[in-house]
């Protein structure tokens, strides 16, 4: 199985919207994962589609973000690699 790796500039940009505050960094309160609505992806910019999973991340202030599929797991790996995400539990 061939590893697909995001084009270096998503990367960037991902990066510096966490940094100014485009993008929340703390957790979420509520994620919905659901088809695109057309609306665009606040970290890509590109719209998603309605055949795309779509995930809202909801914070605690009521502020909603929207994500494609890559772009949210790229924003997970982001902040777990800035330690922002609790680790999971060990068994």
């Amino acid at each position: 199985m061939a590893l697909i790796t995001p084009h270096p500039r998503l990367v960037d940009r991902l990066r510096q919207k966490l940094d100014t505050g485009v993008l929340p960094a703390r957790g979420p309160v509520e994620v919905r994962l659901g088809y695109g609505h057309g609306k665009p992806c606040n970290a890509c910019e590109r719209r998603i589609l309605h055949s795309q999973p779509e995930y809202e991340v909801e914070d605690r202030t009521g502020f909603t973000v929207r994500f494609h599929l890559g772009c949210f797991g790229l924003w997970e790996a982001e902040r777990g690699r800035r330690g922002l995400r609790p680790r999971a539990e060990s068994a």
